[in-house]
């Protein structure tokens, strides 16, 4: 995952490292999915002004870009290899989401 943030004085969910627990803020928080046979760059591939992701992230919302299986930031796998292994393919979308 990538992630595109600007800080405006709103953060998402954090949690404090000296008591453990989760502090709530009020900054919204977007998941980006890329289409199929691409990778998260599709969100950021222009100026920043048209860049669906840098707009969103301008407009105050905490920004996070997914890649799912295959792509060129999410290519390894524990066991199956790309190139070589069927069932590494063997997946539907329900199972990347």
């Amino acid at each position: 995952m990538h992630r595109v943030y600007k800080n405006f004085g709103m953060t998402n969910y954090y949690m404090n490292i000296h008591t453990g627990k989760f502090k709530q803020t009020v900054k919204p928080v977007i998941l980006m999915i890329h289409g199929v046979i691409d990778s998260s760059d599709s969100w950021i591939m222009n100026e920043e002004s048209k860049a669906p992701a840098f707009v969103a992230a301008n407009a105050g919302y905490d920004v996070w870009l997914t890649n799912t299986r295959g792509n060129r930031y999410s290519n390894d796998h524990i066991s199956l290899n790309s190139k070589y292994d069927k069932a590494y393919w063997d997946h539907s979308f329900v199972e990347i989401s």
